[in-house]
């Protein structure tokens, strides 16, 4: 007698595989790199009023690439739903990391000189927990394992920046960030090879044309 289909199963497979492209990885990576270049700039939180752009961006590539390659994948209300709260979690915790540090560098807010110090001093293990926190929430929400690795990276990156170069945050900021752009550039490459473009969009697109094209005589 054959096994049960399992449709969670399934459909948590299909979910991880659409996020198997690294198109995540990729922009993740490049607003980190962006913000760790902000940090060498003293300009770090400029960068926050593109966080939209870089959405529509990520929403842009994965039309292009990854729904030619695996059509569009439409998931049970239970995942969309799960979905939804996820990106509402994510974006209130990266809301309260964000708010505080873009007021206290625009000079809406101010701290005691002995707390600035302390902030300077710690100021890299600061963000390796801070970014540590939001990869392994992130890892949780959405079931996206290597999330996890990511949050490993950040905070021992961190650490050891802080037992090396302290003083150079910016540094090892940007190198955290390519090291998982690099991550998204490999896994983009095995997808767009494991996957190659769908031939019924080819069929349909050679379709289009022809409906397009003048009647002859």
């Amino acid at each position: 007698m054959s096994q049960p289909i399992d449709l969670k199963e399934l459909e948590r497979r299909a979910f991880l595989s659409y996020h198997q492209d690294g198109l995540l990885d990729i922009f993740v990576g490049f607003v980190i790199v962006l913000f760790g270049s902000g940090l060498g700039s003293g300009k770090p939180w400029h960068m926050v009023v593109f966080y939209p752009v870089f959405m529509l961006m990520w929403a842009g590539a994965k039309k292009a690439v990854t729904i030619p390659r695996m059509g569009y994948v439409k998931f049970g209300p239970v995942r969309v739903a799960a979905a939804q709260k996820a990106g509402v979690i994510l974006g209130l915790a990266l809301l309260l990391t964000v708010l505080p540090g873009s007021l206290l560098a625009f000079g809406y807010i101010s701290l005691p000189p002995e707390w600035l110090a302390w902030l300077a001093e710690y100021f890299l293990l600061a963000l390796g927990v801070v970014g540590a926190g939001l990869f392994g929430l992130a890892a949780f929400l959405l079931g996206i394992r290597r999330l996890y690795a990511y949050a490993v990276l950040t905070l021992t990156i961190s650490v050891v920046g802080y037992l090396l170069m302290p003083s150079e945050p910016a540094l090892f900021v940007m190198l955290a960030g390519g090291v998982i752009l690099l991550v998204g550039l490999v896994l983009l490459v095995r997808f767009m090879r494991q996957y190659p473009v769908l031939a019924e969009a080819i069929v349909n697109d050679d379709e289009q044309e022809t409906m397009n094209k003048p009647a002859q005589g």
